[in-house]
C-alpha cells in the first residue's frame, strides 16, 4: 500500500510541476507577445499590402490575357488558318526580304542610276562608254533571268 500511495504521490508531484511549468510557459509568451506587439501589427499591415498588391497584379494579368492569346495565335506557324499579315511565318518572311534588300542597297543604287549614266553618256558623245555601259547592263540581266 504504500508503494501505492508513493508512486499516486509522485504522479501528483509530476503533474503539479508539469502544470507550474505549463503555466510558467504561458506567461512567458504572454511577456513575449506584449513586448514584440508592434512586430504582429507590421507584420499584419504587410500582409495586408502584400495581399492588395497581389490581388492588383491578378487583375492586370487577366486584362492581359486577350493580348497574350492573340500573340500566341499570331505565333502559331503551324496553324493553317493562321494565313494573316501578322503571323511569325510572314513577318519572317518580309524581314528576311526587306534585310537582303537592305545588304544589296549600294548594288541596287548603282544599277539605279545606269539609266541617267547612260544619258549623260549619250549628251556628252561619250559612245564608247555609253556602250560598255549597256554591255554591263546585257550582262546583269542575262545572269539574273
Amino acid at each position: 500500500m504504500t508503494d501505492y500511495i508513493t508512486s499516486h504521490s509522485s504522479e501528483m508531484d509530476e503533474l503539479n510541476i508539469a502544470a507550474t511549468e505549463l503555466r510558467a510557459a504561458e506567461d512567458q509568451l504572454q511577456s513575449l507577445c506584449a513586448s514584440h506587439g508592434s512586430t504582429f501589427v507590421a507584420v499584419e499591415r504587410r500582409s495586408a499590402a502584400l495581399t492588395s498588391t497581389l490581388k492588383s497584379l491578378l487583375r492586370q494579368l487577366d486584362n492581359a490575357l486577350p493580348q497574350v492569346e492573340e500573340s500566341i495565335h499570331c505565333l502559331d506557324i503551324e496553324s493553317p488558318e493562321n494565313k494573316s499579315e501578322h503571323s511569325l511565318s510572314t513577318l519572317t518572311e518580309k524581314h528576311r526580304l526587306r534585310r537582303r534588300t537592305l545588304l544589296q542597297h549600294s548594288s541596287l543604287l548603282e544599277l539605279l542610276e545606269l539609266p541617267s549614266l547612260m544619258d549623260a553618256c549619250v549628251r556628252g558623245h561619250l559612245y564608247e562608254e555609253g556602250l560598255s555601259i549597256a554591255s554591263f547592263a546585257n550582262t546583269l540581266e542575262q545572269r539574273h533571268l
